[in-house]
């Protein structure tokens, strides 16, 4: 499956850091990429989002990134990655931040082809254990895209509830629907409800 995220390729600090965390965790084999279809065009996953950060703080690169004397640099690269996720808050309604705690385990983001339409973006996440901040998450969402006056529903599809997120087109914005599942203890953010409801009932 291609590595390249079409999406972040005018986004360079973005891009830097995706890479780092693919290179990181190119061994694992992810449950997430058995769920995401063949028109997935890109694929960037963290296996254990722990022990990455401890591995990645022992690393040369991640002790001097720790180094005072690298501070300034750091925490304008940190202000890039916050920029450079608009893409990713404009279409799933999750920021950089919201990442921070929220798993000990799997995370995956993913670039997804659609015919004749822009291509969606795809995020799991392992919340087994952390169903408050799986909520948590999910209620900042909805007053985001309530914010750009967007409306939400739900509808079930087997045993599994779709918290389905309507968004009307403002200004150059199209209008978009963002749906979000719990499933087995894998939160699943997708733009595509045909595609949501394709990893439910594969």
């Amino acid at each position: 499956m291609p590595t390249t995220l079409n999406f972040v390729r005018r986004a360079p600090a973005f891009s830097i850091a995706l890479q780092l965390l693919l290179v990181a965790t190119a061994a694992a084999g992810p449950p997430s990429d058995t769920l995401l279809p063949k028109s997935t065009k890109g694929y960037v996953s963290v296996a254990r989002a722990k022990e990455f950060d401890d591995r990645w703080n022992k690393t040369q690169l991640g002790q001097m990134f720790n180094d005072d004397v690298m501070k300034a640099f750091v925490e304008d690269f940190k202000k890039q990655i916050r920029e450079d996720f608009g893409a990713v808050e404009r279409k799933l309604g999750l920021t950089y931040d919201d990442l921070k705690g929220i798993s000990d385990g799997e995370m995956s983001l993913s670039l997804i082809e659609r015919k004749g339409k822009e291509a969606s973006l795809a995020v799991t996440i392992d919340v087994t254990g952390r169903e408050k901040q799986a909520d948590a998450l999910l209620a900042a969402i909805e007053k985001r895209f309530a914010g750009r006056k967007g409306t939400k529903s739900t509808a079930r599809v087997g045993d599994t509830t779709l918290e389905i997120f309507n968004i009307p087109a403002r200004g150059d914005a199209k209008a978009q629907q963002t749906v979000y599942i719990i499933k087995d203890n894998l939160l699943v953010g997708i733009d595509d409800r045909a595609e949501a409801e394709a990893i439910i009932e594969p």
